[in-house]
C-alpha cells in the first residue's frame, strides 16, 4: 500500500469506531468500554515507576512467533533509532490499524534506519496470525502475562466485578489475549483482577536510551492512537539532534587537536629557544 494514500489514523479510527459500535454485541462492548475507562484512569494501579524520557531500557528476553527467545538489546541500541510499540492484540481493531499503518509506513522508516518492534502478550502462536492477517513483516515480540510492560510501568492491575464481565469472556482473556486472571474475595462480590498492558510507543536511541513516548492512558478516549507521521516526526527530530551531536563533538575534537598541536609546537620552540642560548 502506498503510505502517501493512506488515511490518517485518526481517519481511520473514526471510520472504524462506528463499524465497531454497531457490530460489536453489546454485552462485549460494554466489558470492552468498561475496561477501557477504568484503564484510562489507571495510573494509580500500576505497581512500577512509568519508564521516562532519559532512562535507558533495560534488557528483557520475550519470545518471537516462532518461540523462539529474543534478547531486546539484539534489536535496538546499535546506533539506530527504534519504535517499540505495546498492543493490545490482533483482536483489538484499533490496534490492527495501526500495525496496519505500521506496515504500510515501513519503508519511510526503514530509509530513517529506524527499527520497528511490536510487543503485545499474544501467545506466540496467536501472534503469528495476527502477523500473518495485518500482514507484518517486522518483528512482533510476545509478551505473555505482560511482564515487561509491569517492569516498565506500562500495564495496570484492575479490579472488576465478575457480574460485569460476559459470558465466555474469561475464558476468551486467557486463550487469545494471553492474560492472566486470578480471583479473590472483596466484602461480598467476587472479583476478577486482570492485567492490561497500556498501548504505548517508545522511541528509542541508538544507545538504548529512552527520548520520547505516549501512553493512550493520556486520553479518556480508548480508541486514540499515534498518528504515523508524528513518528516520523519523532524520529526525525533525534536523527536531525544526533546529526547536531555529532557536529559539536567533531568540533570539539577539532579544537582540542588543535589546542594539543599548539602545545607542541610552543614546547619545540621552547626546546629551540634553549638549545639556541647554550650555543
Amino acid at each position: 500500500m502506498d503510505s502517501d494514500n493512506t488515511p490518517s489514523i485518526a481517519a481511520q479510527v473514526k471510520a472504524l469506531s462506528r463499524l465497531y459500535t454497531h457490530s460489536t454485541p453489546p454485552e462485549i462492548l460494554n466489558t470492552i468500554t468498561e475496561i477501557a475507562s477504568t484503564l484510562s484512569n489507571s495510573s494509580s494501579n500500576r505497581k512500577k515507576r512509568t519508564i521516562q524520557p532519559g532512562d535507558p531500557l533495560p534488557n528483557f528476553t520475550v519470545p518471537d512467533v516462532t518461540n523462539t527467545p529474543v534478547q531486546i538489546n539484539t534489536l535496538v541500541g546499535h546506533g539506530s533509532p527504534a519504535l517499540l510499540t505495546f498492543y493490545h492484540g490482533g483482536w483489538c481493531p484499533f490496534d490492527s490499524l495501526v500495525l496496519a499503518s505500521l506496515q504500510s509506513h515501513l519503508d519511510e522508516f526503514d530509509a530513517r534506519g529506524a527499527a520497528i518492534v511490536g510487543i503485545s502478550p499474544e501467545p506466540p502462536a496467536h501472534l503469528a496470525k495476527t502477523a500473518e492477517h495485518s500482514r507484518v513483516y517486522f518483528p512482533p515480540l510476545s509478551d505473555t502475562g505482560n511482564r515487561v510492560a509491569q517492569s516498565l510501568g506500562l500495564a495496570s492491575t484492575l479490579r472488576i466485578k465478575r457480574h460485569t464481565l460476559s459470558a465466555g469472556f474469561e475464558s476468551w482473556v486467557g486463550a487469545e489475549l494471553g492474560l492472566p486472571l486470578w480471583n479473590y474475595e472483596d466484602q461480598d462480590d467476587e472479583m476478577v483482577e486482570l492485567v492490561l498492558s497500556v498501548p504505548s510507543t517508545l522511541l528509542v536511541d541508538g544507545r538504548g536510551i529512552v527520548k520520547k513516548m505516549d501512553l493512550m492512558e493520556a486520553s479518556p478516549d480508548f480508541r486514540r492512537r499515534l498518528d504515523m507521521t508524528t513518528l516520523l516526526d519523532w524520529v526525525d527530530e533525534l536523527l536531525a539532534e544526533e546529526e547536531e551531536d555529532e557536529k559539536g563533538h567533531r568540533e570539539r575534537v577539532y579544537r582540542e587537536r588543535k589546542e594539543e598541536k599548539q602545545t607542541v609546537m610552543l614546547a619545540v620552540e621552547r626546546k629551540r629557544g634553549e638549545g639556541r642560548g647554550q650555543t
